[in-house]
């Protein structure tokens, strides 16, 4: 009995000395993020000796009741700190440590570090010490605290940490969080911290929500805090150090979905680990549950000891806004430690090419399962007048800044008075609100005022506490527009068309790498009056085609895009989306406490809807707006129209100016939509096709039925047949068949169908009668000669015998404008000029804009160009 007593008294010596020689360093200890229950202490309450008030104080030293090892030491006192975090170190006086983790102070624990605060009555720091020996636990409590900044939430802050005895576990339980009336974002450390440096051993926590947190090594690692993301009621965080066993496998984390990501058909991932000192070669099996679904997906797999890998189930079809419960858990046969076999998130995913966001819809080019998205297209920008321009600031423009960091001063009234458009109620709606300005930055935000908040939108660091308020942020990175770095031009410019005001970045350079540049545009819905909803606004980025973004530029892009979160990227920081009177609401995001340019404070961020597609790199539109079924009013949609007149088809080779009507076909009076006048050929010399021109139409809606009217000088009005759109343009050719012109009112002249001339009286009344033959008549017995003669009808240069053939032949065949009945003459029920108006639900409006010529002019025909609007 003696030597076996030995014998069991040698075994126990080598457990001790085997348990102790494994205490473990802070980062190797594992991490969970559960639910469990909140339950508020009311054990007895601790004075705060160095501030009686509760803000910036640390309490004397606190018997924990029990030896509790901390890392690779034992201790049997702590204090607790007003800012929402407790120090084994008794010889601590530290009150203004706000982000401890990264601070000099040791051996701590963070619940919700950051600059916290109540009043005496308000807050009150609790303990409770309950349990047997070798079961005990000290549970400490901060009660109704709440944040130092009065805009800053949270307003109401309950949190616990629990030391317990058996294992040396530690424990932080969330209770309830209130933001109050408090809108402003901010981040806060949560984690274990040995030493006093940021290499020292830590065990901190990460993440954009808080059902979301994983674990993380770095110090500087944060959570978000929002109205929206705060710890939800009975969120508990465990650390919990390991002891080296035989046999031991378990999950570290599930490291797909996450919360917040992506919706769809996708396989969930999670990594398992080895823990033990036995290597596992005979396969064991990692199952994951995912509910509501019923889904169960079970893979084998042999590990190392100490080694982790990756395991990837079975595809499940994630719908988005479902809160799902993913649970992964490992079944090895001989496990000596089930407790950390098991990991279970609650995810709610998003779709990454569509969503809704403060009162906002958005969608991409991708989201074709959506009722509407936008097509990807490039605004024609002929006509926009430059900010800057090669770097150099154009005379006359206001810029606050410079060209690196700075934001230029537009008026929406100015712009409107210098393109002689009507100023009455135009506006820009945005957040509910009505502006009148607007200031495109140089760093990819355009702000609608310069009442901006906490900072300015030159900004170039990236944080979310302190965004530009009411802004679109269609790039939100840093750029420099006063180099031109491998770009070879640059350009930032606006214009107006219709009621789009179209902003483009042509070329922007980033600040790092310069080899990067980009260009895209911005595109605000003009409204009348402040009773309409708020304005659409569409963000489109140019790829890789005509040299408008360098390769470079995407490349590091997608680099970024697919990264893990808080990772350093080439590509830096970057937001894209729009913000209202906080922090920003992406749409697309990519911020790193730890890049280059980091985000101060460090605000992690990463929203991977992208903004050029993941799989070729090709650029897309991104148009938001508050509904759902109206998020392509922004397109770029084309006519292709063609065309012959009988007068000048007997000519060789005449241009001249129609004017184009876009009529709702839908209904009568059938309601104009789009003039244009429209410069172009009406001959076929074996070159030119007849009156071929492609016209960009901002307010041409996909699927929808429209009348062409055409409207010259000396030829009767003429419509068309009812037309449809074709993916992204309206194609009608009135020269194939003299069908094509509505109730076949039209002529074949050298092949074509034409359309009749000879209406050339002051009314222009729509027939050719007897009126207008004495007009011609009489030019011919005057010799009239000229350029530009109404009653010219072939354009050679003078009225003479075969204008008068042709209107006299016309004049006694009765012809006459055909139109659909309820048609208003001469050109229906039309709006004044840039008037927009809301009919059959959808934005439209009306506008005159001169297509620039593709061709070389002769002098003759320039004088008649300068003169085309005289009809």
């Amino acid at each position: 009995m003696k030597n076996l007593s030995r014998l069991f008294s040698a075994f126990v010596l080598m457990l001790i000395l085997n348990i102790n020689s494994n205490a473990q360093n802070i980062g190797d200890y594992t991490f969970s993020n559960v639910i469990g229950n909140y339950t508020p202490l009311s054990g007895d309450s601790i004075v705060v000796a160095t501030n009686a008030s509760n803000d910036d104080g640390i309490t004397a030293a606190i018997d924990i009741g029990f030896n509790f090892n901390f890392g690779t030491r034992t201790f049997s006192q702590i204090k607790m700190n007003t800012n929402d975090w407790l120090t084994f170190n008794s010889a601590s006086t530290s009150t203004t440590q706000y982000s401890v983790l990264s601070s000099t102070e040791t051996n701590v624990v963070a619940t919700f570090a950051r600059d916290m605060n109540g009043t005496a009555t308000s807050m009150s720091i609790l303990r409770d010490n309950s349990g047997g020996a070798g079961n005990r636990i000290l549970k400490v409590q901060w009660k109704n605290q709440f944040s130092f900044s009065s805009t800053t939430v949270p307003a109401v802050a309950n949190v616990q940490i629990w030391l317990m005895e058996n294992g040396n576990k530690v424990e932080i339980h969330y209770g309830s969080y209130d933001p109050g009336t408090r809108t402003s974002a901010a981040t806060v450390q949560v984690g274990l911290k040995s030493g006093s440096t940021a290499t020292d051993s830590i065990k901190s926590v990460s993440g954009t929500t808080w059902p979301g947190a994983v674990g993380s090594s770095s110090s500087a690692a944060t959570i978000a805090i929002s109205t929206t993301d705060l710890p939800d009621s009975n969120r508990v965080f465990k650390f919990e150090p390991g002891v080296m066993l035989a046999n031991d496998v378990g999950t570290i984390a599930i490291t797909n979905p996450l919360n917040g990501g992506a919706a769809g058909n996708q396989a969930p991932q999670a990594v398992i680990k080895n823990y033990g000192t036995n290597n596992q070669f005979t396969a064991f099996n990692i199952t994951c549950t995912i509910n509501p679904g019923g889904y169960t997906s079970t893979v084998s797999d042999t590990l190392s000891a100490g080694a982790s890998r990756v395991e990837t189930f079975a595809n499940f079809v994630f719908t988005q806004g479902v809160p799902y419960t993913v649970t992964v858990y490992t079944s090895l046969a001989s496990d000596m430690n089930h407790l950390n076999d098991t990991q279970r998130v609650v995810v709610r995913l998003i779709d990454l090419n569509f969503g809704s966001d403060s009162s906002y819809f958005y969608a991409n080019s991708l989201a074709t399962s959506q009722p509407t998205f936008p097509r990807y297209g490039w605004k024609d920008t002929t006509g926009s007048k430059s900010l800057i321009v090669n770097g150099v600031q154009t005379a006359g423009t206001t810029l606050i800044g410079n060209k690196d960091d700075g934001y230029f001063v537009l008026s929406l009234r100015d712009i409107l008075v210098a393109l002689n458009q009507d100023t009455t109620n135009k506006h820009i709606k945005f957040n509910g609100n009505c502006y009148d300005s607007i200031f495109p930055g140089t760093n990819g935000i355009i702000g609608m005022t310069q009442q901006y908040g906490a900072t300015s939108i030159s900004i170039v660091s990236i944080d979310g506490a302190k965004v530009a308020k009411n802004a679109l942020l269609p790039l939100w990175h840093d750029a420099n527009l006063g180099v031109l770095g491998s770009a070879t031009t640059n350009r930032l410019s606006y214009k107006i068309k219709g009621n789009q005001l179209i902003i483009t970045y042509d070329h922007a350079t980033s600040y790092a790498p310069t080899t990067d540049f980009v260009s895209y545009q911005v595109v605000a819905e003009i409204v009348t009056g402040c009773g309409s909803a708020n304005s659409n606004f569409r963000y489109t980025y140019a790829d890789t085609t005509n040299g408008q973004t360098s390769a470079s530029f995407i490349n590091n892009y997608l680099i970024g895009y697919d990264t893990t979160q808080g990772a350093v990227t080439t590509f830096r920081n970057f937001v894209v989306g729009f913000s209202g009177n906080g922090s920003p609401n992406p749409y697309g995001a990519y911020v790193s406490p730890v890049n280059p340019f980091l985000a101060s404070p460090s605000t992690p961020l990463y929203v991977i809807r992208p903004i050029f597609n993941p799989a070729n790199g090709k650029g897309l539109a991104v148009e938001y707006g508050p509904n759902n079924n109206n998020l392509n009013s922004m397109d770029v949609l084309f006519l292709k129209l063609s065309l012959s007149l009988q007068g000048l088809q007997s000519n060789f080779r005449v241009r001249d100016t129609v004017e184009i009507a876009l009529r709702d076909a839908s209904v009568a009076p059938y309601k104009v939509f789009q003039k244009q006048n429209v410069y172009l050929d009406s001959a076929n010399n074996g070159t030119y096709s007849y009156g071929t021109k492609t016209i960009e139409l901002s307010l041409l809606k996909r699927d929808y039925p429209y009348y062409l009217v055409i409207n010259h000088r000396n030829s009767v009005l003429s419509w068309s047949n009812i037309a449809m759109t074709s993916g992204d343009t309206l194609i009608y050719d009135f020269t194939t068949a003299v069908s094509k012109t509505f109730g076949s009112n039209a002529i074949l002249v050298h092949g074509a169908a034409s359309f009749y001339s000879g209406d050339v009286d002051s009314t222009h009344d729509g027939c050719v009668n007897l009126t207008d033959v004495i007009l011609v008549k009489n030019g011919v017995t005057s010799f009239v000669t000229g350029s530009y003669v109404l009653t010219d009808l072939n354009w050679d240069g003078s009225v003479n015998l075969p204008d008068l053939v042709i209107a006299a032949n016309n004049n006694t065949s009765f012809i006459c404008k055909k139109q659909p009945v309820g048609a208003v003459s001469p050109m229906g029920d039309e709006l004044s000029n840039e008037q927009v108006y809301n009919y059959d639900q959808t934005k439209l409006g009306t506008q005159t804009i001169n297509i620039p010529d593709a061709y070389s002019l002769t002098k003759e025909q320039w004088l008649f160009k300068n003169n085309s609007d005289k009809k």
